[in-house]
């Protein structure tokens, strides 16, 4: 029987978990959206389907990048040479969109709670990613792998208080979540909804996905590994939306819903959420970068591949100025209709297996 290292599970896992988590998450925004706007039942029915494909797909990535022992050509080999060679090309524009995206966040957020110009907080990403990236996947694993298990349990325990301060409510607001007009970032349906969010969450993540499981022990600890931080991260979302449902009128409407609700557990929260959404926004841009100069450049002992680290994150430094609403407006629902093709091509791929 293969032998698995737990805290290699936690490690790789964890960085996983940093990856997906991001300024949607952390902030709650994309909690609220997916899961709260449609009611205790409709959500947890949300957050079932999620489960389901969220956890399937990436213990399934992680175990064949494993098998493979690269994430180079992973598109490829699930979609074929033509088809998987056209989301090569396209994955990483949308990767260096979202990477936008975070770099965006970061500059508000640090404009926002620091009051400094958005130029020094996308700065400070930006220079942050491009040291992590240099230091290799090994090291970069430890490091976010680290920081995103801290920032769930962080997000897992606030929302767990709340909730049992007030979990009746989060009956008694059943028909009250029905009546408010909540923003909705997909279609008019729960499971439709649950199947965005995992296809959302997955479109971008399939190359540092395989390339974590090359880095597991064996096919058993990467799959484990997988399994791992897909479930983690999407009980701790559930436990989130319970918590947005038992306060929906305190978080309905607010940019930043998980800062109102983690205020009303702890009053004077703000800076340490505020450094919660920063190490979120921190640990999804890094892997993001990582996995796009993987992709263009796959030979990292090369002298240009750093020149090729700094020239893209320079790109998104110039892009991150476009207004943080505007990029995942449209950025958004592109990634997640994407990555439901991309979804069908992996199940059908294991089907023939």
């Amino acid at each position: 029987m293969k032998k698995v290292k737990k805290t290699r599970i936690l490690s790789l896992g964890g960085a996983f978990i940093g990856l997906c988590m991001g300024s949607g998450f952390a902030s709650g925004q994309e909690i609220l959206q997916f899961f709260s706007s449609f009611g205790l039942f409709g959500s947890l029915g949300a957050g079932a389907v999620a489960l389901l494909i969220f956890t399937w797909v990436a213990s399934t990535v992680m175990a064949d990048g494993k098998k493979l022992g690269t994430s180079v050509g992973i598109y490829r080999y699930y979609c074929g040479q033509r088809i998987g060679s056209i989301f090569e090309f396209i994955i990483p524009l949308l990767m260096f969109a979202f990477l936008n995206v975070m770099f965006s966040g970061a500059g508000a957020a640090i404009n926002e709670y620091l009051g400094l110009p958005t130029v020094v907080g996308i700065a400070i990403i930006a220079f942050l990613c491009v040291i992590t990236v240099l230091l290799g996947l090994r090291r970069l694993i430890q490091i976010i792998g680290s920081i995103g298990i801290i920032i769930l349990l962080l997000a897992a325990v606030i929302s767990i208080v709340s909730l049992f301060s007030n979990w009746q409510a989060a009956f008694d607001n059943i028909e009250t979540t029905n009546r408010l007009k909540m923003p909705m970032a997909t279609f008019d349906s729960w499971w439709i909804s649950g199947l965005l969010y995992a296809s959302f969450n997955m479109v971008t993540a399939l190359p540092f996905l395989s390339g974590l499981g090359s880095q597991a022990r064996n096919i058993k600890e990467a799959f484990l590994a997988g399994s791992f931080g897909s479930s983690s991260y999407i009980f701790a979302g559930i436990l989130m939306n319970l918590a947005f449902i038992a306060n929906i009128g305190l978080v309905c409407g607010k940019e930043i819903p998980f800062l109102a609700l983690a205020n009303s557990v702890f009053p004077g929260i703000g800076y340490l959420f505020f450094f919660l959404l920063i190490a979120g926004i921190y640990t999804t841009a890094v892997p993001l970068l990582w996995s796009i100069c993987d992709i263009i450049y796959a030979d990292k002992k090369n002298w240009t591949y750093p020149i090729t680290v700094i020239a893209i994150t320079g790109l998104a430094f110039i892009g991150g100025h476009l207004p943080f609403g505007l990029l995942i407006g449209s950025v958004y629902p592109i990634i997640g209709l994407i990555g439901l093709i991309l979804i069908a091509f992996i199940f059908f791929k294991k089907l023939g297996d």
